[in-house]
Protein backbone atom coordinates (compact mmCIF):
# COMPACT_ATOMS: atom_id res chain seq x y z
CA UNK A 1 0.00 0.00 0.00
CA UNK A 2 1.16 3.41 -1.02
CA UNK A 3 2.46 5.51 1.78
CA UNK A 4 2.06 9.06 1.12
CA UNK A 5 2.68 13.15 2.49
CA UNK A 6 0.61 15.15 0.31
CA UNK A 7 0.45 18.67 0.84
CA UNK A 8 -0.89 21.72 -1.45
CA UNK A 9 -1.03 25.50 -0.71
CA UNK A 10 -1.04 28.78 -2.40
CA UNK A 11 2.24 30.66 -1.23
CA UNK A 12 2.81 34.84 -1.75
CA UNK A 13 5.86 36.11 -0.99
CA UNK A 14 8.03 39.36 -1.87
CA UNK A 15 5.68 41.78 -0.18
CA UNK A 16 7.11 44.10 2.03
CA UNK A 17 3.55 44.91 3.30
CA UNK A 18 2.53 43.09 6.91
CA UNK A 19 1.70 39.71 6.12
CA UNK A 20 -1.87 40.86 7.95
CA UNK A 21 -2.23 42.96 4.63
CA UNK A 22 -2.16 40.20 2.73
CA UNK A 23 -4.89 38.68 4.96
CA UNK A 24 -6.72 42.18 4.60
CA UNK A 25 -6.55 42.11 0.73
CA UNK A 26 -7.85 38.48 0.12
CA UNK A 27 -10.12 38.35 3.53
CA UNK A 28 -8.95 34.71 3.82
CA UNK A 29 -7.21 33.34 7.20
CA UNK A 30 -3.70 31.76 5.66
CA UNK A 31 -2.54 28.72 7.46
CA UNK A 32 0.78 30.02 7.98
CA UNK A 33 2.60 33.83 7.97
CA UNK A 34 6.28 33.68 8.20
CA UNK A 35 8.10 37.02 8.77
CA UNK A 36 10.97 38.44 7.09
CA UNK A 37 14.18 37.96 9.48
CA UNK A 38 12.34 34.63 10.71
CA UNK A 39 14.37 31.54 11.68
CA UNK A 40 14.31 29.25 8.76
CA UNK A 41 17.17 26.70 9.58
CA UNK A 42 19.07 26.13 12.62
CA UNK A 43 21.37 23.10 13.81
CA UNK A 44 21.96 23.28 17.20
CA UNK A 45 24.84 21.24 16.83
CA UNK A 46 26.38 24.00 14.20
CA UNK A 47 28.05 26.91 15.69
CA UNK A 48 27.45 28.89 12.72
CA UNK A 49 24.42 31.16 13.15
CA UNK A 50 21.08 30.16 11.60
CA UNK A 51 19.48 31.09 8.43
CA UNK A 52 16.85 33.76 8.13
CA UNK A 53 13.73 33.92 5.93
CA UNK A 54 14.70 36.89 3.19
CA UNK A 55 11.10 37.61 2.67
CA UNK A 56 7.95 37.41 4.27
CA UNK A 57 5.36 34.33 3.16
CA UNK A 58 1.71 34.24 3.49
CA UNK A 59 0.49 30.98 2.87
CA UNK A 60 -2.91 28.70 2.76
CA UNK A 61 -3.25 25.16 2.22
CA UNK A 62 -5.58 22.84 0.98
CA UNK A 63 -7.09 21.97 4.38
CA UNK A 64 -7.44 17.98 3.48
CA UNK A 65 -5.28 15.22 4.46
CA UNK A 66 -1.85 14.62 4.16
CA UNK A 67 -2.99 11.06 2.85
CA UNK A 68 -5.43 12.40 0.49
CA UNK A 69 -4.82 12.34 -3.80
CA UNK A 70 -3.48 15.61 -5.07
CA UNK A 71 -5.91 16.14 -7.43
CA UNK A 72 -8.13 16.36 -4.22
CA UNK A 73 -5.89 19.03 -2.81
CA UNK A 74 -5.70 20.96 -5.64
CA UNK A 75 -10.20 21.29 -6.03
CA UNK A 76 -9.80 21.22 -1.99
CA UNK A 77 -7.56 24.83 -2.02
CA UNK A 78 -9.33 26.34 -5.39
CA UNK A 79 -12.47 26.60 -3.59
CA UNK A 80 -11.24 28.20 -0.68
CA UNK A 81 -9.75 30.58 -2.60
CA UNK A 82 -12.64 30.71 -4.93
CA UNK A 83 -14.06 34.62 -3.52
CA UNK A 84 -10.75 35.82 -3.37
CA UNK A 85 -9.03 34.96 -7.32
CA UNK A 86 -9.33 38.39 -8.32
CA UNK A 87 -8.01 40.16 -5.04
CA UNK A 88 -4.63 37.23 -5.86
CA UNK A 89 -4.96 38.08 -9.48
CA UNK A 90 -4.24 41.84 -8.30
CA UNK A 91 -1.44 40.40 -5.70
CA UNK A 92 0.41 38.64 -8.20
CA UNK A 93 1.45 41.29 -10.47
CA UNK A 94 3.34 42.85 -7.18
CA UNK A 95 4.44 39.65 -5.33
CA UNK A 96 4.97 36.30 -6.33
CA UNK A 97 1.99 33.74 -6.09
CA UNK A 98 2.55 30.10 -6.28
CA UNK A 99 0.71 27.49 -6.57
CA UNK A 100 2.73 24.57 -4.37
CA UNK A 101 2.32 21.10 -4.21
CA UNK A 102 4.88 18.83 -3.08
CA UNK A 103 4.92 15.82 -0.68
CA UNK A 104 6.96 12.53 -0.04
CA UNK A 105 5.92 9.39 -1.42
CA UNK A 106 7.11 5.27 -0.79
CA UNK A 107 6.60 4.61 -4.60
CA UNK A 108 8.28 6.71 -8.00
CA UNK A 109 5.29 7.98 -9.33
CA UNK A 110 2.32 9.74 -8.40
CA UNK A 111 0.69 11.99 -10.56
CA UNK A 112 -1.69 14.65 -10.61
CA UNK A 113 -4.14 15.95 -12.98
CA UNK A 114 -5.49 19.10 -13.64
CA UNK A 115 -8.74 20.06 -15.26
CA UNK A 116 -9.37 22.80 -18.00
CA UNK A 117 -11.11 25.12 -15.07
CA UNK A 118 -8.06 24.46 -12.40
CA UNK A 119 -5.44 25.59 -14.88
CA UNK A 120 -8.10 28.61 -15.91
CA UNK A 121 -8.52 29.44 -12.53
CA UNK A 122 -4.29 29.34 -12.08
CA UNK A 123 -4.13 31.94 -15.02
CA UNK A 124 -6.97 34.11 -13.81
CA UNK A 125 -5.44 34.61 -10.63
CA UNK A 126 -1.57 35.02 -12.31
CA UNK A 127 -0.05 32.35 -10.30
CA UNK A 128 3.06 29.93 -11.29
CA UNK A 129 2.76 26.31 -10.45
CA UNK A 130 5.47 24.24 -8.53
CA UNK A 131 5.46 20.86 -8.20
CA UNK A 132 8.32 18.63 -5.97
CA UNK A 133 7.14 15.36 -5.00
CA UNK A 134 9.90 13.17 -3.26
CA UNK A 135 10.29 9.28 -3.10
CA UNK A 136 10.74 8.52 0.93
CA UNK A 137 14.24 6.41 1.75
Amino acid sequence: MTKAKLFCELVIKGFEVAPDQITADLELEPSEIIHIGDIKHADPDDERPPILHDSSIWSLSSGVSESTLLEDHVAALLERLAPAYDAIATLSSKYEVILSIYGDVDEPYVGCNFTNEQLKALARMGADLDVDIYTMD
